[in-house]
């Protein structure tokens, strides 16, 4: 609490015509603890924080209800924080210490329950932490494992790449006898004519053997790739998969 708030508290209590004893009785809060507070002392003498922001609510909430029944004409004891006459007979209480369990004997001890500060908020015992923290890794670890099976199974399984088809077409310029073999299977074997185009697909080969080099236009890939000799002279070609030809 700050000292504006001790001031407050000692000119209430001035104005009300009380005693720091009177005041300490009536609330059970030490007296010396409201001396320090009407000081402006920061070492009040509470046992925790939680007790120093109880004693002083304590104080307020005394003197708010000690001034209500002031204005109203009401009277006020101070001793028993009521408003009733006081019993001369009855002893007046013993404030206990905080944490002396021990009632004094031949008086009334007055129990003070702090309210807790909103800055003591209940938090996870360690262990428990470390429990949670430990769930939290062993989860990620095993989904880590999952994917890592998922993977080298996935990588470990994959297809073999399969080459590209051989694709050869062929324009016929003049007549005369062609023979084709695709994949080692005959798929021609006879005379042409002028102006005949033929497409050809493998998958490891097409193989064309020509009597006239000059006789046909061949095409592999895109690429323009007619055969070259002499004339009437046979030859053979060979166009493979992996995008080669001889």
């Amino acid at each position: 609490m700050t000292t504006e708030f001790g001031e407050s508290v000692r000119l209430r209590r001035v104005r009300l015509g009380l005693t720091v004893a009177q005041v300490a009785r009536s609330t059970g809060v030490p007296a010396a603890f409201i001396r320090a507070l009407e000081e402006g002392r920061r070492d009040r003498g509470a046992p925790s924080p939680a007790y120093d922001e109880a004693w002083c609510s304590l104080l307020s909430r005394t003197l708010d209800r000690a001034e209500a029944r002031v204005d109203r004409g009401l009277p006020w004891d101070a001793t028993t924080s009521s408003g009733s006459a006081p019993d001369p007979h009855r002893a007046p209480p013993t404030v206990a210490a905080p944490g002396d369990d021990t009632p004094p004997s031949g008086g009334v001890q007055v129990a003070v329950n702090p309210v807790p500060s909103q800055e003591l908020r209940t938090r996870l015992p360690y262990a428990q932490v470390r429990v949670f923290a430990a769930v939290c890794v062993g989860t990620a670890a095993a989904l880590l494992l999952v994917w890592g099976a998922q993977l080298a199974r996935t990588w470990w399984n994959l297809p073999t790449p399969v080459p590209p088809p051989v694709e050869v077409a062929v324009r016929v310029l003049r007549p005369g006898p062609l023979v084709v073999s695709v994949d080692g299977a005959t798929v021609l074997d006879g005379a042409v004519t002028r102006g005949e185009r033929f497409t050809w697909r493998g998958r490891q080969e097409v193989v064309l053997d020509v009597e006239d080099p000059f006789a046909v236009l061949v095409d592999f890939d895109g690429r323009d790739i007619s055969p070259r000799g002499h004339r009437d002279q046979p030859r053979r070609m060979v166009f493979l998969a992996e995008g080669e030809a001889r």
